[in-house]
Parts: C-alpha cells; structure tokens; sequence
C-alpha cells in the first residue's frame, strides 16, 4: 500500500526558495560580481546624482513660480523663466534614464511607477487642455490638482507655455465645447496672465514632489534590487536581467531624440500627429537644441561612466568599460567618438533649433546624420557583444 507524503508548507516554501536561489546562481556568469557593481556604479554616480540634481533644480523652480504668482511683474517672471530653464534642462539629463521608477507602468519595464510621466509627459503635449484649465481655474484645488488634471497638462510641457507664453490666442479649436472662444475672450480681457502665473506655481510644486519621490524610491528600492540582480532578488532573476533594463534606457536617443526631436521638425521622419504635429520640443522656451545635448551628455556620461576623482582602481564605472572586459575595446571607443561626434554637430546648430536652418547639408541635418550612424552602432555591435535583448520600440514607432 502506497503511503501518500505531506510536506508541511513552510518546507516546501524554504525548499523552493533554496532552489530558486540555486537556480539563479548557476545562470550567472563568472564576472557577474563585478557587473552588479557596474550596475550599482551607474545607478547612483550617473542616474541617481541626476535626478538629484533635477529635485535640486525643480525646488528652485517652485519658489521662483510661487514668487511670480504672488507678485506678477517682469522680474519674478523673468526669474520664474529662468528657474524653468534650469529645471527643464535638469530633467532632459534625467529624461534618458527612464528605468524602474521613472520608467511607464508595464510589465516590460522592472521595478516601474510612471514618475517620468508625471513629471514631463513629452511628446503627449496638448495646449488645449492647458487652457480649458485656465478658464476653469483646476489649479486652485491644489491638494486635487495631481488627480483631476491630465498628466500632459500639469508637468513641464504645461509650465513651459504658462511661463513663456506671450500670445492672447486660444490652442482650442473654435468649436471646442468645453472653451468656447466667447468664454476664452472673457479670460484674455480679464486676468489671463496672473491665472498663467498660478497655475504655474501649483503644477511646479507638484512636479517639485514626484520628482522627490522618484529620487527616494529609486535610491532606497530600486538600488537595491540591482544589488540582488541575479541573487533571488524580486526584480531580476539574472543580472543579465538587470542590465537590460539599464541599458533600454538608453536608446530613448534612438526613437526619441534622433527620431522625435530632431528628425520630425527636419521633415525626416514622420511619426507626428495632433495639436504638435512635427514641431519642436521646447518651442516656447526655443531650448530644443539644448535639449538634444542634454540627453546626449547623459548618453556619454552613461557608457564612459563617472568614478570618483583620482579613482585608480580597476572597477567599471560605465558601459565601455564592461565592452573593454569583453574584449570589445574598438566597439567602446567607436561609440564614445560618435556621441561625441553627435553632441559637436548638434552645438554647431546656429541658434535654436527652433530658428536654424532645415535644408540638406545644414549643421541640423548633419546632427541627425550624426545621429543616426551613432544609433546603428548601438542597435548592432552594442547589443551583440554584450548579448542584450533589443528594446521594445514604442507603440507607432518605426525605424
């Protein structure tokens, strides 16, 4: 007679999770020690500092917001100006770097909480709504500000036009329902500019505490599940795993920058619809060049990576150092020179991008160019030689 065996659940929960553990130990390779710590080098010197540096930036932004609101003049407005500059160009650092926390909810992307999108929701910009806004004064319920107006219409897109915007002219159609042009008149010939100034300052707080959350939740819960890459963490079974959600990030410079924001205004590509179709990023603040630089830096600073100064050690402290361990060394360097070569043509764009020069041989279709030979490089030999899974392009996108 079969004796039936009962192994209690505590057990059986310890005995699995000494097999998974197990498991996950025997897919790592032998240098995963020391890509755990590229990892965690990257995550803290080159992401973590640069969504401080943009919380550092956005706090300087809401003051100067909540000054303009209180006393609307040509100084606090200027000054409100500036402090978004700074904020904007911040973010478009931090922009690149959109992985666990910062990255869109979906199962795609580990560890995810769709703080970028609350903060900077580019390229869904729709004026429109900002302006229905303004007419019903959504800003004054602050505390329900984050919960009743779209993410579009209350991050950095929607205070870029409240804080640059001279125009008197509606984004609405004249047969919107919801801003009729009687309705919007009413506003142009009341207090349009001191309701621009406040709804500024409420969505600048707001974009002031996600952009605290997203510092502490990627410090304090996304870290360390890099740490625990390969080793039974939640996030990543491998540290394979956890390399491929860092590095997806980065080609943002692939289907965003290049594509989006420089090759749309150039007529190249064409992917753009709705109230923006084809314009540029940052058209009222004309900081869409600028903007292009930042996420390259960012791209540069991610694969040559930033030790501490006077650091002589053999740790890896950006992605060309992990290409040099693979015996990829001319791939590293290759892809240093071409963002380099990238960022140069972008800064010999006359101006701003908003006023440069579009025809073929001009320094904005050499930037793409330039761009373009940098991101074949990266969709090939950077993905084949460290064995990479290829980024899941957004929805609508195409080469």
């Amino acid at each position: 007679m079969l004796m039936k065996t009962f192994v209690r659940p505590v057990l059986l929960a310890t005995l699995l999770g000494s097999c998974t553990a197990k498991q996950a130990t025997e897919k790592e390779p032998a240098d995963a020690p020391a890509r755990r710590a590229l990892m965690h080098n990257l995550a803290e010197r080159v992401i973590l500092a640069s969504y401080r540096d943009f919380a550092g930036a956005a706090q300087t932004l809401m003051e100067a917001s909540d000054a303009y609101a209180g006393e609307p003049s040509a100084q606090t407005r200027s000054a409100a100006q500036a402090a978004f500059s700074g904020a904007v160009l911040a973010w478009e650092r931090a922009e690149l770097f959109q992985v666990g926390p910062a990255a869109d909810v979906s199962n795609l992307n580990p560890g995810s909480a769709g703080l970028r999108r609350e903060i900077y929701a580019w390229n869904d910009v729709q004026p429109c709504v900002v302006d229905r806004g303004l007419a019903s004064k959504v800003y004054e319920d602050v505390a329900g500000f984050g919960d009743n107006v779209y993410q579009y219409a209350r991050g950095l897109s929607a205070i870029e036009r409240l804080l640059f915007d001279d125009g008197t002219e509606t984004a609405c159609l004249p047969s919107d329902k919801v801003l009729t042009p009687a309705a919007w008149q009413a506003l142009v010939d009341s207090d349009l500019s001191q309701r621009r100034a406040s709804y500024a300052a409420t969505a600048s707080k707001l974009v002031l505490a996600r952009a605290n959350t997203l510092v502490k939740s990627f410090r304090d819960d996304f870290i360390p599940q890099l740490d625990d890459a390969g080793k039974g963490g939640k996030l990543f079974d491998t540290t394979q795993d956890g390399l491929n959600a860092l590095t997806n990030a980065l080609f943002y410079v692939d289907y965003f920058t290049r594509d989006r924001k420089l090759g749309e205004p150039l007529g190249v590509t064409t992917m753009c619809t709705g109230d923006s179709a084809c314009a540029t990023e940052l058209p009222y603040a004309h900081l869409s060049k600028q903007a292009i630089v930042k996420n390259l830096e960012a791209l540069r600073d991610a694969f040559r990576g930033l030790p501490p100064e006077g650091d002589t050690s053999e740790a890896m402290w950006g992605l060309s150092d992990l290409l040099r361990s693979v015996d990829a060394a001319s791939v590293a360097g290759d892809i240093e020179w071409l963002i380099d070569e990238a960022l140069a043509d972008v800064e010999a764009i006359e101006g701003s991008l908003e006023a440069a020069p579009k025809s073929a041989g001009s320094h904005a279709m050499q930037a793409f160019d330039a761009l373009q030979a940098l991101c074949d490089r990266l969709n090939s030999d950077f993905l084949l030689k460290l064995s990479l899974n290829a980024p899941v392009r957004p929805a609508g996108d195409n080469d």
